[in-house]
């Protein structure tokens, strides 16, 4: 609205428009202090960076990241829920963690320790990532083949055909 403020040339809906804006802003300001929640998993800092309230969304983001670092056991595996918790992932996986299920957790620690630059989250995120890369290195997703059981792991090989 104030992209539209600032482009329109009648002057009463200009106005209108910033009132409005601001009345939106302060609402969700109320609500979200420093502008993170939304429709998707990706919290971008724009909300922040635009309306204010940068340091409130740095707290959060390595509050959250450090919180997320105990999600991981000691050699740095994010495993799937039990069983009898939902959701049930891995029902048909043959073990109970896989790269992508740690990969955006971690992607998000990585991110609050670049974000923050807290020495501490840097180290652990550093040392998660280093853990991920050897518990899968040279694996790689594959969709089930005929044939072939979807729990099946596939490692990748420059040979042709494998």
């Amino acid at each position: 609205m104030d992209w539209l403020a600032n482009h329109t040339t009648d002057a009463t809906l200009a106005a209108r428009l910033r009132t409005e804006a601001s009345a939106a802003l302060a609402a969700r300001k109320a609500d979200d202090p420093t502008f993170v929640t939304g429709v998707s998993h990706v919290q971008w800092p724009i909300g922040s960076l635009l309306f204010g309230n940068v340091s409130g969304y740095l707290a959060g983001r390595k509050s959250s990241a450090q919180a997320s670092t105990g999600s991981f056991d000691a050699q740095g595996v994010l495993h799937y829920p039990q069983p009898g918790e939902d959701p049930k992932y891995g029902t048909t996986h043959f073990t109970d963690h896989a790269n992508g299920h740690g990969a955006r957790k971690l992607a998000s620690i990585l991110e609050a320790a670049q974000l923050t630059g807290n020495a501490a989250l840097i180290s652990t995120a550093l040392r998660l990532l280093d853990q991920q890369t050897a518990l899968y290195a040279d694996t790689v997703p594959a969709a089930p083949r005929p044939g072939r059981s979807p729990s099946t792991p596939r490692t990748f090989s420059p040979r042709r055909g494998s």
